[in-house]
């Protein structure tokens, strides 16, 4: 957390709709401004909850940024794509944004954010490398 007025900023490593939608809930009761989450789906794992997991993080967010997180050997413009038709199923009042890599996701979300507001950051938890391909790329959030 940043100052008293300024910025909270909280790293989840849950990654499920559920796991999504209490998050946020947490999260928006206890910050007076607006909520932004930055999440990727894992690739080579259940497709199946994508389109959820997109639909629950825009009905819990003011602004979603869907990036990436693990791709593994699936193609990451894919799972970005049926996380954000999900997104945008959800009909809400969220601004969605698709930026890619996580690096410049996190740069854009800290650069929309205000006193008050705060962060979700959801997926890397304690990870400090990326799953692209087979190797592990360095990574930090």
């Amino acid at each position: 957390m940043s100052g008293e007025s300024g910025p909270a900023v909280y790293v989840d490593f849950g990654h499920s709709p559920d796991a999504f939608e209490k998050t946020l809930a947490a999260v928006r009761r206890i910050t007076p401004g607006r909520v932004r989450m930055l999440f990727g789906a894992d690739g080579d794992r259940d497709t199946t909850k994508r389109f959820d997991m997109g639909r629950t993080a825009a009905l819990g967010s003011d602004i979603l940024i869907i990036t990436d997180h693990h791709p593994r050997h699936e193609n990451p413009d894919d799972i970005r794509a049926e996380l954000l038709t999900g997104a945008r199923a959800a009909v809400s009042a969220t601004e969605i944004l698709e930026i890619s890599p996580p690096e410049r996701a996190i740069v854009e979300a800290i650069s929309r954010v205000g006193d008050g507001d705060a962060i979700l950051w959801a997926g890397p938890g304690h990870q400090d490398y990326r799953d692209i391909r087979g190797a592990r790329v360095p990574y930090s959030a």
